[in-house]
């Protein structure tokens, strides 16, 4: 709403948006100046040196201490904000397919975690036969798109029609089926997938060793989108996409078979969640019921993102 509000004035979009924003901003920097001054008394004996060196003696030493505290004696922990970055980029992967399911087709999918969970296993046993990391990905990624196709022709497409409670309850149903089918499978005991030779070394960056693989998530998450972008943006498939989420029947009436869309785009997000799990194969243990906590956060990535 700021930000549309902000289209009134003749500045660019970004000067406009923090032109409004700014000021907001001005009482949360005001507390963290304060809450670094309070914090650095813990070494500071403000009141010897007030007492001894008067006040503008003890005004100049509080301006030293702080700054040496904020910037000379604290480092920047880089690889730290790599992982952040990583990390957000993994759930990016998710939140996006996520995203086009409900924003395009209006459908809560809470299965999105258990084609996650697909996805990884359908990597590591790919990679495992093959040791192909490429393969494994590819898997990681057709697998789910192929079972959110199949889902949606057998059954869910019925509920794009129903309201939220029953996509709901359908869908965690086919949670508890999925994590129980998992079990069956291939047991309770969490499987573990090996980083690829080629990405298990560690890249030097700024004075510290960062491992390439955790490189390799954050390429493959800017990829995705990009690619998503031109896919919305620069196809036709994308325009059919776009008019569909706006306008559903006058592009059924216009001789678009909107089923087919609605399926493809739901195969893509379960594609996209796929391609997440067969990404964090190598980082994390892959058991029955990953897919919960992870569809958690996403729906949180979700919603601050509508907000």
């Amino acid at each position: 709403n700021l930000y549309e509000a902000a289209r009134i004035d003749g500045a660019p979009a970004y000067a406009r948006f923090f032109r409004i924003t700014l000021p907001m901003l001005r009482p949360s920097i005001f507390l963290c100046v304060v809450v670094g001054i309070l914090n650095s008394f813990t070494s500071f004996d403000l009141v010897y040196i007030m007492t001894n060196g008067g006040p503008g003696h003890a005004t100049e030493l509080l301006i030293t201490h702080i700054y040496k505290s904020a910037f000379e004696q604290t480092k920047f922990d880089y690889a730290a904000a790599l992982t952040v970055v990583q990390f957000g980029l993994l759930l990016f992967l998710m939140a996006a397919g996520l995203t086009l399911v409900f924003g395009i087709m209006n459908f809560i999918n809470l299965a999105h975690g258990s084609l996650y969970m697909f996805g990884a296993y359908a990597a590591s046993v790919v990679y495992g036969l093959t040791q192909s990391f490429t393969l494994a990905l590819l898997a990681g990624f057709a697998v789910p798109f192929v079972l959110g196709g199949l889902a949606d022709a057998l059954g869910l497409s019925i509920l794009h029609r129903r309201d939220h409670l029953d996509q709901v309850l359908a869908t965690f149903g086919i949670v508890l089926f999925c994590n129980e089918l998992v079990r069956v499978v291939w047991g309770n005991s969490p499987l573990f997938m090996d980083t690829p030779p080629a990405l298990s070394d560690a890249v030097p960056l700024l004075g510290l060793s960062y491992p390439a693989y955790r490189f390799a998530i954050i390429g493959v998450g800017l990829a995705v989108g990009l690619g998503l972008y031109l896919l919305i943006e620069r196809t036709r498939i994308g325009m059919l996409i776009r008019a569909g989420a706006s306008n559903r029947a006058m592009v059924s009436a216009l001789g678009v078979n909107i089923g087919w869309l609605n399926r493809f785009v739901f195969a893509l997000g379960a594609g996209l969640a796929g391609l997440a799990g067969a990404m964090v194969g190598p980082i994390l243990s892959i058991q029955p019921g990953m897919g919960e906590p992870i569809l958690i956060l996403t729906l949180v990535v979700i919603v601050i993102g509508g907000i």
